[in-house]
């Protein structure tokens, strides 16, 4: 078959598999409608209570370590951000001190960063500076495991003890937004140095509004206020996160007033309408879900396919799409918690992409990939990002599907739950109506 005809096959598959989950999906992605039965609690909040919701997949091993390739499953990420900190937030599309206070660019090249004073972790361990550069060493180092690596990242340096000097191999546009909490979290190195290798869980220690007190595997997390934390909008004794893969079960336990949160679809609408007193919040989606081809593997060769397609625990799924790669058309989907591209198109489609599990090697996309992150002018680097979409679609590396609107349903005993945009769990501030 002539290259032509291999193209042609390629994107025809793409263009119809997306449109045939477009219109599954689709029925996901409808506007919400307002339950109407009752409205968050007023006033000021209030201490104490244990909230109870619910995960649909098992957190990726090794439990909530975010110096390894646990990051990169985003309700593993998710969860951590109710126990970790990192440098800065995200708030109406621009980076806000968390353990950072100020930061200034000294050169394109490098950025110097002052630290919040008096913060511990929660096993009682100073963070500062050491703690800072002990954490992105992790990830730069050559051997590990860790995932997320801030654009261009080349050393860190300890200019005081409440201050670091980082190093950028090339410019980034987007450097400083990387180091936010939900994507770079500090943990503590004594308990990473002691625990790790052997029990990444006891290892999972940060300086976060809460703290992981235990984890029964295919059963429940439970996190518990930290006491000595740093902001004081912590309002909850503890939070129950209770491992649910059959959404029938969590409707359930739902609609029987077990659980206080749930995140819900459209068509389950009239399912939570019937417990009487639902909250319902909606928000502009920032997951979008997109079915890639593998580069690696002998494209169709011809334009029938015969489809098989399965659906696995995401542990396993991971480990077949990013380790071994055995797959020919996957469906996925991403979330991006800040307004920068480079975060979502570098990992997939750059030949070096941490999340690039269908092979892309293509020398024109990573020079525009490269060329767009060092850019510093935000017009220029739209532009680039611009040409670097068309070669997507015009390759037909992936066809994206679905942006799918985000839904939750909260009981009327729940407040200050909003949706954030920076990755930060929306329970961070949760607190419960006595």
């Amino acid at each position: 078959m002539d290259k032509t005809m291999t193209r042609f096959s390629r994107r025809t598959a793409l263009i119809g598999t997306a449109t045939a989950l477009a219109l599954v999906l689709g029925g996901c992605s409808g506007a919400a409608k307002d339950a109407g039965a009752s409205s968050e609690p007023a006033g000021e909040p209030q201490r104490g209570g244990e909230l109870r919701v619910s995960i649909g997949a098992e957190p990726i091993a090794p439990a909530f370590d975010m110096g390894t390739m646990a990051v990169t499953s985003v309700g593993t990420a998710s969860i951590a951000t109710l126990a970790y900190n990192g440098l800065v937030d995200f708030k109406d599309g621009q980076p806000v001190p968390e353990l950072a206070t100020s930061w200034k660019q000294t050169s394109p090249t490098q950025y110097v960063f002052t630290l919040r004073d008096g913060v511990k972790f929660t096993d009682g361990t100073p963070f500062d500076a050491e703690a800072v550069k002990f954490n992105l060493d992790r990830l730069l180092d050559p051997n590990g495991t860790g995932a997320n690596l801030p654009p261009s990242l080349g050393s860190v340096e300890v200019s005081a003890p409440n201050e670091v000097t980082m190093n950028l191999s090339t410019p980034a546009g987007g450097f400083v937004a990387s180091l936010r909490r939900g994507r770079v979290m500090m943990m503590s190195p004594t308990a990473v140095t002691q625990y790790a290798k052997t029990d990444p869980f006891k290892a999972s220690v940060g300086t976060g509004p809460y703290k992981f007190e235990e984890y029964k595997t295919g059963q429940y997390i439970r996190l518990v206020r930290n006491d000595d934390y740093w902001a004081d909008d912590n309002y909850l004794d503890s939070i129950k996160i209770s491992i649910l893969p059959d959404p029938t079960t969590s409707m359930q336990a739902f609609v029987n007033g077990e659980l206080d949160v749930l995140g819900v679809t459209p068509a389950q609408l009239a399912q939570v309408e019937s417990r009487g007193n639902s909250v319902i919040k909606t928000s502009i989606s920032n997951t979008f879900n997109y079915v890639s081809f593998n580069q690696a593997v002998k494209p169709f060769d011809n334009v029938g396919v015969k489809v098989d397609m399965s659906k696995e625990e995401f542990g396993s799924w991971a480990q077949k799409i990013y380790t071994a790669k055995n797959f020919t058309v996957m469906n996925s989907g991403q979330t991006t918690a800040t307004v920068d591209p480079d975060e979502v198109l570098y990992p997939l489609f750059h030949s070096r992409g941490d999340l690039n599990a269908s092979s892309i090697n293509d020398p024109e996309l990573d020079k525009l990939l490269d060329d767009a992150r060092a850019e510093q002018d935000p017009q220029q680097r739209a532009q680039m990002y611009q040409q670097v979409s068309k070669l997507i679609a015009d390759k037909a590396y992936a066809a994206f599907t679905v942006y799918p609107q985000k839904i939750t349903a909260t009981s009327p005993s729940v407040g200050g739950y909003e949706f954030t945009e920076g990755g930060t769990n929306p329970l961070s501030r949760v607190w419960l109506a006595k």
